[in-house]
């Protein structure tokens, strides 16, 4: 038998899901072409790469232990603040 998937039980979450990965594609990009064209290190990549994408998550990220732009060393920090970030919006 076939699995069948609850779309009620899960429509808002898989919906949030699904905008969370278009929010880290564009996030993404924005990343590969800081590198590419503006000669950054990774850490500054990201965070100039999220005040381009979403300047309010930026906010309240910069001056934090996720705040990679000035120590590279951080950048695992900073995924895990932005994959929170998604979490909370998909479970309030």
């Amino acid at each position: 038998m076939a699995h069948r998937f609850d779309v009620p039980r899960y429509g808002a979450a898989l919906k949030e899901h699904i905008a969370f990965l278009g929010f880290f594609a564009r996030l993404n990009d924005a990343y590969h072409r800081n590198l590419a064209t503006k000669a950054q290190r990774k850490g500054q990549a990201w965070m100039n790469a999220l005040h381009e994408v979403a300047p309010e998550l930026y906010e309240q990220i910069v001056g934090t232990k996720a705040d990679c732009f000035y120590d590279d060393l951080l950048i695992p920090a900073f995924k895990d603040e932005i994959y929170k970030e998604e979490n909370h919006h998909a479970n309030p």
